[in-house]
This record gives structure tokens, sequence and C-alpha cells, in this order.
């Protein structure tokens, strides 16, 4: 289906206007990345993911409290950081998303845009808590601070 004059001329606008502003493409993610599919999408890939480290965290430790050989067990999941690791950035975060996003696309055999979008939302997932933490959690500190 073609897309309509009022598509067409929303997009060309847009384009122009990020060919005048430098800044307008900047812009133009943020409110994307705002937007309530895109937010929709992103807490889904979120708890998927949650879900997918805690059943993997709870195997390792099973599999590390019992006589079965660990040898199929990264010890990456046993890491004690591992189980907090898509709530807050941890040092072993990277690690374990990486090993996520090759589990989803090799493993399950889902599609490239299923690790482009599980990047992208912990991308802003942590983007957003660190401004919280580092931004608001300064300012609330220096109001606490003075009274």
């Amino acid at each position: 289906m073609p897309p309509s004059r009022k598509n067409a001329k929303n997009v060309a606008s847009t384009h122009k206007a990020i060919q005048l502003d430098p800044e307008a493409l900047s812009r133009a993610k943020k409110k994307h990345f705002k937007a309530p599919k895109t937010t929709q999408a992103y807490a889904y890939t979120i708890n998927t993911a949650r879900k997918w480290l805690h059943q993997v965290v709870l195997e390792a430790t099973e599999n590390n409290d019992s006589t079965i050989s660990t040898a199929t067990t990264p010890t990456l999941f046993l890491h004690p950081l591992a189980p907090q690791s898509f709530n807050k950035p941890t040092e072993v975060t990277a690690q374990i998303l990486a090993h996520y996003i090759s589990y989803r696309v090799i493993t399950e055999k889902r599609s490239k845009s299923t690790g482009d979008t599980t990047q992208a939302a912990f991308k802003a997932f942590f983007n957003d808590w660190y401004a919280i933490i580092h931004l608001v959690g300064l300012s609330i500190h220096g109001i606490l601070s003075f009274i």
C-alpha cells in the first residue's frame, strides 16, 4: 500500500528540518525513543530478558550445588552480581547481555531485529537509570544536605 500524502509530506518536512538543523536528528531520535509503541516494545523486551536471566541463574546455581558436572554451566551466571545485571549495570552486565542476545538470535533462531531491539531497549533503560541515579540523585542529595 503506498504511503498517504500526509505521511509523505511529514517525512519530507522532517528530512528538510534535519538538513537545516543538525540537532533536529538528535531531537527526533529522543522523541522516537519515548513513543508509546517503542516504550511498550522495550518494556516487553526487558521483561523477557529478566525472566530468562532468572531462569538461567537458577539453573546455574542448582547445577553448581548438585553433583552434575558444571562444564556446561558458564561461571558467569554464578557471579554474585549476575541476578541484578538486568536491573542495574554491573561488571558482568555486558557479558550477560551479549550471551542473552546470542541465545535469542542463534539458539532460538530469532531475527536480527530482535537482537537490535534488545540492545536498544537496554541502552535506553540504562541511560534512563544513569540519569535518575546521578542527576536526580544528586539534586535530592543536594536538597537533603541543606535540611
